[in-house]
């Protein structure tokens, strides 16, 4: 891929999109788990258990061209099917239709990456389709590369964001100022050692430092 056609990652909310997935398995059930909160409707004619607790509404049939119509009123489409040719022709329709779509055979336009919640902030890795394999494996690695002080200045950091609002007026010199706060070596050293309260001080004493 070159570099015009990288894809962007972004974050979106998934309350207000409508997902609907051709195949009722258990690679469609892994990428509805990563869609968890959308309004999911599975065709398939058959859905694993797991599916159909994560799904609005399962309609079981086969994936015809009356089944294709439905993409009309979704924003998502997932083509999760065991036929290739098939989850082109999803593919094909939803790019046709302007909606999202990805399939487990690649050709749609977004990728589902891997992903780890963490306390105060959300890991995403994605390879954009060159070499799966290696995202999940960053994932499992992340405890390692980022250790709990992450999630401590995350949480800290979220709180000094609305007191340096209203302590200075210039969003660049908010950032700096919050950069500063991130940047400092004695506060990572008493997060990592679990005084928080002490790095807490700290930062405030920084912010109050802020002319």
């Amino acid at each position: 891929m070159d570099e015009q056609g990288r894809m962007v990652p972004i974050l979106v909310a998934p309350e207000r999109l409508s997902t609907l997935f051709f195949g009722g398995g258990r690679v469609a059930m892994r990428k509805a788990e990563h869609l968890r909160g959308c309004g999911i409707t599975v065709v398939a004619e058959s859905a694993v258990p797991e599916l159909r607790s994560l799904a609005s509404a399962v309609i079981e049939r086969s994936v015809d061209d009356e089944a294709l119509s439905l993409i009309d009123g979704h924003d998502v489409v997932v083509a999760a099917t065991d036929d290739e040719s098939l989850n082109r022709a999803i593919v094909d329709k939803a790019l046709e239709k302007g909606k999202l779509v990805n399939s487990v055979h690649g050709g749609g336009n977004f990728i589902i990456p891997s992903t780890r919640r963490r306390g105060a902030f959300v890991l995403c890795a994605s390879t954009e389709g060159r070499a799966p394999v290696f995202p999940p494996f960053l994932m499992e690695r992340s405890d390692e590369l980022f250790d709990p002080a992450y999630d401590s200045m995350a949480e800290l950091l979220s709180e000094l964001r609305p007191i340096a609002r209203k302590k200075v007026p210039g969003q660049r010199e908010r950032a700096e100022l919050l950069r500063a706060v991130m940047r400092d070596e004695g506060i990572w050293s008493l997060l990592r050692s679990k005084r928080d309260d002490l790095a807490r001080e700290r930062a405030a004493a920084m912010m109050e430092a802020y002319r």
